[in-house]
């Protein structure tokens, strides 16, 4: 199964699921918790103002682009229709999905660390659904026993850092090197500032 999504952790693009294959959601009162509140519904009443009540706007967004792909990639069952079968089929089609880094990027797949923190954010907010899971770390009590997602985590890659042999050959050759037409520096301005950011930075070669 495939979506296409404009960013990593970005809001999907494509439906999977026709209107008609999706359950009505029932009636319910506005902040009634309920073992038929969809996930994103559990996350807004209880989670984000409870459990995220101090996070950063950047981290709650990370939480609404998983949600974003869970309503995406499957067909968003109410808290109590949530099993292991479930997010298992979830995670698989994490693994299918692809997306796209602006409209005219190219198609490809999650990395799998994305993938890893797509899962763990999801398994953070059913887990709350259930019992008090310690000091500090209250259940909302919806579920008596919430499933579990079973989460492969990534391998990191590890880059080997540049020599100063490398850096001052970087450096040397940047004379030569074309720079923007639009900007009023020299070539050596633009790629020194360029390569300095990135050498301080580590941007992601991705």
């Amino acid at each position: 199964m495939q979506s296409s999504c404009q960013g990593t952790d970005a809001r999907p693009l494509l439906k999977i699921f026709d209107e008609e294959t999706r359950v009505e959601r029932p009636s319910r009162s506005a902040g009634q918790l309920s073992p038929q509140m969809r996930l994103r519904e559990f996350f807004d009443e209880w989670f984000l103002p409870i459990v995220l009540r101090k996070a950063s706007p950047s981290n709650v967004d990370l939480f609404g682009y998983s949600l974003d792909w869970w309503e995406q990639l499957t067909d968003n069952p109410p808290l109590v229709g949530i099993g292991e079968k479930t997010l298992a089929e979830f995670a698989g089609r994490l693994e299918a999905a692809t997306y796209k880094r602006g409209q005219l990027g190219k198609e490809r797949r999650l990395s799998p660390k994305s993938i890893e923190n797509h899962l763990t954010r999801i398994d953070r907010i059913i887990t709350r659904a259930g019992p008090k899971l310690g000091k500090n770390r209250p259940g909302a009590r919806i579920l008596d026993d919430p499933p579990a997602v079973s989460i492969e985590r990534a391998e990191t890659e590890t880059l080997p850092p540049l020599t100063w042999e490398q850096v001052e050959a970087i450096f040397a050759a940047i004379p030569s090197r074309p720079k923007p037409s639009t900007l009023e520096v020299t070539a050596g301005d633009w790629w020194s500032a360029l390569l300095g950011c990135f050498l301080y930075t580590g941007w992601r070669r991705s």
